[in-house]
């Protein structure tokens, strides 16, 4: 890895063939040469900024439609059906592509508000 480089990792939710949820890592997404590093232009609906309280709770549901998700402040904790918990934290990046099947929880951990950036992916 050159200096420059990110060591930025982004994890995805999918649905997977078994109806659970799982987790995977995004890997080589970035196109890159010399000077530059950059990930393929992904369409968007629009944005939107949400603030969990301390100990709020999305029991079981899927994403409506695919999302980036990054974390600003706090901790996301995410449950996936094969009972792995995950956290994820300031500058991390979810994206959340489980549109069928049982889906995931998502919860704030910590006693700090989560603060996410949600970026709707376009379907069509």
């Amino acid at each position: 890895m050159r200096e420059w480089e990110s060591d930025m990792s982004i994890t995805q939710i999918y649905s997977g063939e078994d109806g659970e949820s799982h987790f995977s890592e995004f890997s080589n997404f970035f196109d890159e040469n010399d000077v530059r590093m950059k990930t393929q232009l992904y369409p968007a609906v629009g944005w939107d900024i949400g603030i969990g309280k301390p100990g709020w709770v999305a029991d079981w549901h899927v994403a409506r439609v695919p999302r980036v998700l990054i974390v600003l402040e706090g901790i996301l904790e995410v449950e996936v059906g094969s009972g792995e918990i995950r956290q994820f934290e300031k500058g991390d990046v979810l994206v959340a592509k489980d549109t069928t099947g049982k889906g995931h929880i998502s919860r704030v951990a910590g006693d700090k508000p989560l603060t996410t950036l949600t970026i709707p992916m376009e379907t069509g």
